[in-house]
């Protein structure tokens, strides 16, 4: 499981080294539409998941052929056992980058992000 830091307004995440969760914590966390039970709700397994347009977003895999091509051009080409999900952050007007996680670590890191968030000094 990889863990998550608060460091100014950035979130850290291990083994993110392109910051793709990092900023998807950072959005989710921070947005003023939802709360944190609502974006939780978001990240539950029977919904479309998450996302703010243009920016980042996440949403889960059913079948093989909602892969991305970015992830089938690095050797995922079948659905990985559990429950996979697809993290993106948009790099305007150079694609996308992706990449997979467990929806249970996903749902925990937005849970330990949103406690960090939470008890920041302001």
């Amino acid at each position: 499981m990889r863990s998550v830091e608060l460091r100014g307004y950035d979130f850290i995440v291990t083994d993110d080294p392109d910051g793709i969760l990092g900023d998807f914590l950072a959005l989710a966390v921070c947005d003023p539409d939802a709360s944190s039970d609502d974006l939780l709700a978001m990240l539950d397994p029977a919904t479309e998941g998450y996302s703010v347009p243009d920016e980042t977003g996440a949403f889960p895999l059913e079948v093989s052929e909602d892969i991305p091509e970015s992830l089938r051009m690095s050797g995922i080409t079948a659905l990985p056992e559990g429950e996979p999900w697809v993290v993106w952050r948009d790099r305007r007007g150079r694609g996308s980058l992706n990449m997979l996680v467990s929806g249970d670590e996903l749902r925990e890191l937005f849970r330990r992000a949103s406690t960090f968030w939470k008890a920041r000094p302001r």
